[in-house]
């Protein structure tokens, strides 16, 4: 609490050169350009740039026989964030597939995927 203090305090403060300091991190204000943009950015989801690379046909159990072995075999201790938890099944670089070819960038890999990717070619 008092290192929030210091900085809500030091913000307000003049610097060497005599113009106030800003702290843009608690700012509440936003400009009416930046305020566009966001509108834009909201209404128009980000999309996946174009990967080269077709996954396997998947034949093996669906998420839901997956989450029904786990409720079965798994004990409570053990459980997921997801209302319904993704089946992913194949991996090809940055990229994570699930049972139906669908592509999510890997944002929670660990340190040697972040760095080589999944079934890197070399």
């Amino acid at each position: 609490m008092a290192a929030l203090h210091f900085l809500l305090k030091r913000a307000a403060k003049p610097n060497r050169y005599g113009s106030l300091a800003t702290c843009r991190a608690f700012s509440s204000l936003r400009s009416s350009s930046s305020s566009a943009t966001a509108t834009q950015n909201i209404t128009t989801p980000p999309q996946i740039p174009p990967f080269d690379h077709q996954p396997h046909p998947y034949n093996g159990p669906s998420a839901d026989e997956v989450f029904a072995k786990r409720k079965t075999f798994l004990g409570p201790s053990l459980f997921h964030f997801y209302q319904k938890p993704l089946n992913i099944v194949e991996g090809k670089m940055q990229y994570l597939y699930d049972e139906t070819g669908r592509r999510y960038l890997d944002a929670f890999a660990g340190i040697v995927t972040v760095s080589a990717g999944h079934c890197h070619p070399e």
